[in-house]
């Protein structure tokens, strides 16, 4: 028997702005040869910017080019400023002015690659990016800026894979560039619990309704299609969300949540959905309009939207935006669900999901240490080699030890190896396993997955005479909806 669950990882990317964490050119009074009105005026601004009043900042630093031209910062901390203020191409003229006054300032890079990663020009952000990090390599932002570059590569990689093309209206060939899953009809209505988030640093009441609103927009975009019901329960739930303030925990440290979805050959089974209570990037707290952002984003990839839209217009564009204004689906994001749950069987089976090809970030997160570690669990797990399976899952759970998807694979690869000792007559073997297993299987996401070995150890008990532990795993047999 071989039960096969695979983990997909995803990711949203906040913003990096690079030059705020750049002290030598961004936040502090410069010692720079001009009028005494432009340094007035430019002084003022870094003044504004420190105490977070950028539409003060944006006049000065107006005013102070309009007095001398020629000052490489002043344009750049007005670029930056205008980034924030989402006039992005306003910006990105700004940035360049400084960059063809002084080319030797880190800053201008990396804010350059931000522009180009808000604007979806993702092969000239990665330029920019590196060379921010090859000008400046231990600036604070290296790490954060490095996630972004593989997560914005792994973006342009798939989006060479053969894929189904886009309707006039959507986005489904991006959306499925590494293949197709969705919820199928037998598991709906998906069932969702939210573990409480007021002990988690950063957290606020406000972000449980954010969430919860974010279900709706998608369910009524679904024309149908998709059914949600909360339950309090989270063992049993199929989507499970929580909350954390440390960074370590996403995929990337540049993100501000993910989403761990598990599949099987019907579509997926389950799914864990953490959101960041804090910004990863320092700039403050986590502002309603942001957390609303990125809710909506990972919402969309736990219903099925895997990979990413390349329109910034769109929320399941692959990067949060950095100016703090109100946001919502885009016309594109609704219709690419629909046609997701549209899409006829056949369509569905000939797009397979390649987990493989979903996973970018940092290679130190303990998340993405614990995705490939469970990706290899599964490939001998295809093989029937069910001890290695166990050996790589217990591995990746003691990397995560809150990665409920692993713990349940855990619990399949023991009661597959439990079932193989019983078949062969190894009695005691199969009954270690099988105690193994159990515990496990609360954190599993596969009905079928617990049924199965819930039932061979009931086969197992009565083999061997233990009827009253038989009847209690019947108990649990009955619970889960078998026979």
């Amino acid at each position: 028997m071989s039960i096969r669950k695979q983990l997909f990882c995803t990711v949203v990317t906040l913003l990096v702005t690079a030059a705020q964490a750049n002290a030598q050119t961004i936040g502090k009074p410069m010692v720079i040869k001009s009028t005494p009105e432009f340094l007035k005026l430019y002084n003022g601004g870094v003044d504004d910017m420190r105490n977070k009043d950028n539409d003060a900042a944006i006049l000065k630093f107006k005013a102070a080019i309009d007095v001398d031209p020629k000052i490489a910062p002043a344009h750049l901390n007005y670029g930056l400023l205008l980034m924030y203020s989402g006039k992005y191409n306003d910006a990105e003229t700004e940035l360049l002015k400084a960059k063809s006054l002084d080319p030797k300032m880190p800053a201008v890079y990396g804010n350059l690659g931000a522009i180009y990663q808000t604007l979806g020009n993702d092969d000239a952000a990665i330029e920019n990016f590196k060379k921010y990090l090859e000008m400046d390599p231990n600036n604070p932002s290296a790490a954060r800026i490095q996630s972004v570059i593989g997560m914005l590569q792994g973006d342009l990689d798939r989006r060479k894979l053969n894929r189904m093309p886009n309707g006039p209206d959507d986005y489904i060939g991006d959306a499925t560039e590494a293949g197709v899953t969705r919820w199928p009809e037998n598991r709906m209505p998906i069932k969702i619990s939210i573990k409480p988030g007021n002990s988690v640093p950063g957290y606020r009441d406000a972000f449980e309704e954010i969430l919860k609103q974010s279900f709706t927009d998608w369910v009524d975009a679904s024309q149908g299609k998709v059914r949600i019901q909360y339950v309090d329960n989270p063992i049993g739930a199929d989507i499970v969300c929580g909350w954390t303030d440390n960074p370590r925990e996403m995929i990337s440290s540049a993100e501000g949540g993910h989403a761990m979805v598990g599949m099987d050959k019907q579509g997926v089974t389950g799914c864990t959905l953490t959101l960041l209570t804090v910004r990863p990037d320092t700039r403050g707290k986590l502002t309603d309009n942001f957390a609303r952002r990125i809710a909506l984003h990972e919402v969309g990839h736990a219903l099925g939207i895997l990979a990413h839209s390349p329109n910034p217009d769109d929320i399941m564009f692959n990067t949060v935006l950095p100016a703090d204004i109100p946001c919502g689906l885009s016309s594109k994001d609704k219709n690419t669900l629909v046609a997701l749950y549209s899409l006829d069987a056949d369509v569905v089976a000939k797009h397979p999901p390649q987990i493989a090809q979903m996973i970018s970030g940092d290679n130190n997160s303990i998340v993405v240490r614990s995705t490939k570690l469970n990706l290899e669990g599964n490939d001998a797990m295809e093989k029937k080699d069910y001890l290695l399976a166990a050996k790589l899952f217990d591995e990746a759970r003691r990397v995560d030890p809150g990665n409920d998807v692993v713990i349940g694979n855990l619990g399949v690869a023991y009661g597959n190896y439990a079932a193989i000792q019983m078949n062969s007559g190894n009695n005691s073997e199969a009954d270690q396993y099988f105690k193994r297993s159990l515990p496990l299987l609360e954190k599993c996401s596969s009905k079928t997955s617990c049924l199965i070995i819930l039932k061979n150890y009931r086969m197992f008990l009565k083999r061997t005479n233990r009827m009253a532990e038989a009847d209690s795993i019947n108990s649990k047999i009955t619970a889960l909806g078998g026979e």
